[in-house]
């Protein structure tokens, strides 16, 4: 099976509208846990089950993968190299790990970010940057029902 561009987009995008808020450590009080100022603190697999935006493509999750001591660079296409294909849904590539870092991790986490911030609402601003990122690689966006 080999899976497209179009494929782990909509991946994602299905994940996020069903789960509607941000996968994200939380403090005590159930407010985002901050890296610094204004940047939560974004987990492939955070508090409560919940999961970012590239989670879904991952199998075998493994608790490193979301360690920010292990690696200064957590993206999405650093996992994918270090864990290696083993650890993904079947048909991921490299080039779409990289996708998926590059674009779905990062309209994830800036949208959690724009939540913290209180710039806007997180579905909101990650509906309107998967529209975006849609155009910019001619890929189907559908409104959300």
């Amino acid at each position: 099976m080999s899976l497209t561009k179009q494929d782990v987009f909509d991946i994602a995008l299905t994940h996020i509208r069903q789960q509607g808020k941000p996968s994200v450590a939380l403090n005590e009080d159930g407010t985002m846990r901050e890296l610094y100022e204004d940047c939560p603190i974004c987990l492939y697999r955070g508090d409560g089950g919940l999961q970012c935006a590239a989670a879904p493509l991952i199998t075998k999750y493994d608790p490193q993968m979301d360690n920010h001591e292990y690696s200064s660079d957590i993206s999405f296409s650093s996992i994918y190299a270090d864990f290696g294909p083993d650890h993904f849904i079947e048909g991921l590539t490299h080039p779409l790990a990289n996708f998926a870092s590059r674009e779905l991790q990062v309209a994830h986490d800036r949208s959690a970010k724009d939540q913290l911030s209180g710039r806007a609402d997180f579905l909101e601003a990650y509906e309107e940057r998967m529209r975006r990122i849609a155009e910019a690689h001619d890929l189907e966006y559908s409104e959300p029902a």
